[in-house]
């Protein structure tokens, strides 16, 4: 039988406190709805500019 090595999320999801749980949560889904966003605006800008090339492109 392999020695389970705990990890440094392991420990924090055992000992730390809802609190701190709900702290970290927050912070980890406003990194994830902030990089959601900037994916969102480079595609828009991607299509947009594309859009305009097409155009161009086709007259």
């Amino acid at each position: 039988m392999t020695e389970r090595k705990d990890t440094a999320f392991s420990e924090f999801i055992r000992n730390a406190s809802e609190e701190e749980k709900k702290a970290v949560y927050g912070r980890v889904m406003e990194k994830a709805s902030k990089a959601q966003q900037a994916v969102m605006r480079t595609v828009e800008t991607h299509r947009h500019v594309s859009g305009v090339l097409l155009m161009k492109s086709t007259t």
